[in-house]
């Protein structure tokens, strides 16, 4: 256990590009159903790796497999350069932890974490002091006598990590750990968990459904839906450049707007967006459809702003009505009725200091006659769909 304290951190040249986990057209079929679809991934060395998408996307079943706990219908994956697509799960380089933590309730939390262990040919001195520095590793040191039923949820957690983490594996598999704990908890494990990561420099493989979760600690995330990889990029590319419509409603909130291209203005791209009017844009995905063709526009809603006139040059403004406030604390959310829209379109602030300088924004009955606003730079072109 002492030399997984040295493992430097998975950064620069040398492993920046040296993958560690790779998989090629792997499929999984339950009877007709295609969990998995001709999957592709490679996955770094010492990378955080999400694995993100709704309930039943195929996530979970990609995990198992690479886990080994299924078997998969066609495709291989390599670890390190190792084929390890039919052996058994034990003789893997990799080790998972669950979100039901399994842990065993009869043990105290050394046995837990020494479980992995056994079997290795270590002495229980050897054994013993690799439980203590791995302990100490998470902030547990001194409950090694504990019972299982004797800790928290945070702290069951963290036994569970640290069991898997004993044993070295060259990939960390997490399948929704942290989706047992409350908020607050949550969150500060999710700190824990990518700063831990960093100093071991393993390549950890994370599945989770949570939109923020994914974002705060991937160094790169796969949106998968219907068991396929709809998009692979690091958590600020899938946010500000998504590749595809449905990334883009699936990552985060974004206004879609239909449009036709109507011309090209040097960097720039023209619009003709229906109820918007003619807009004029320089996507942030550098996209330059040809002219008449079909696009959605995207708009994420912390891009747009309101005010009383429009705001002039660099801006796109449309005339609309302010129909509903929400405060959430450390932001608001503004909803702007357009005709000819079926749905309000979404604003984002970081303070209440825009409730102070519209009358009326408050909710009172009435909708407030306001200008939508967003930069020409900075929206997406997306694919018609």
């Amino acid at each position: 256990m002492s030399k997984m304290t040295n493992i430097p951190a998975a950064t620069g040249a040398d492993t920046e590009n040296k993958s560690m986990l790779s998989i090629r057209n792997l499929s999984k079929h339950f009877g007709s159903v295609h969990a998995l679809d001709h999957v592709d991934l490679d996955i770094r060395e010492g990378e955080f790796f999400g694995l993100l998408g709704p309930s039943g996307c195929g996530k979970t079943t990609l995990l198992r497999i690479l886990g080994g706990f299924e078997t998969p219908s066609a495709g291989e994956i390599m670890i390190d350069g190792q084929d390890v697509s039919h052996i058994a799960p034990n003789r893997r380089p990799v080790n998972t932890v669950f979100q039901s933590y399994a842990i065993f309730p009869h043990l105290t939390v050394a046995q837990n974490v020494a479980y992995g262990l056994r079997k290795s040919g270590l002495s229980k001195e050897e054994i013993a002091a690799k439980v203590e520095v791995a302990l100490q590793m998470v902030q547990l040191d001194g409950y090694g006598s504990r019972g299982a039923d004797q800790l928290s949820g945070g702290q069951r957690q963290r036994v569970a990590l640290v069991r898997a983490l004993v044993k070295e594996p060259k990939v960390l598999l997490l399948d929704e750990p942290l989706g047992a704990l409350d908020k607050q908890l949550r969150e500060s494990m999710q700190l824990e968990l990518r700063a831990l990561q960093k100093r071991l420099g393993i390549t950890f493989v994370f599945v989770t459904h949570d939109q923020e979760e994914a974002l705060s600690m991937s160094d790169r995330i796969a949106v998968m839906a219907e068991g396929r990889v709809l998009q692979v990029d690091t958590p600020r590319g899938l946010y500000e450049v998504p590749a595809s419509r449905r990334v883009a409603e699936f990552i985060g909130t974004m206004n879609i707007f239909e449009a036709r291209v109507s011309g090209h203005e040097r960097t720039q791209v023209a619009l003709d967006a229906g109820p918007l009017g003619r807009v004029l844009i320089e996507p942030a995905n550098a996209a330059r459809p040809e002219i008449g063709a079909s696009v959605s526009l995207g708009v994420r809603p912390e891009k747009l702003s309101i005010t009383d006139a429009p705001r002039g040059a660099g801006f796109n403004s449309v005339e609309g009505r302010l129909s509903a406030s929400a405060y959430f604390g450390d932001r608001n959310h503004f909803f702007v009725e357009l005709d000819g829209l079926p749905r309000p379109v979404s604003v984002a602030t970081q303070s209440d200091a825009l409730a102070g300088t519209l009358p009326g924004v408050q909710p009172n009955g009435e909708a407030v006659r306001v200008w939508l606003n967003w930069p020409v730079a900075g929206p997406v072109l997306l694919p018609a769909e």
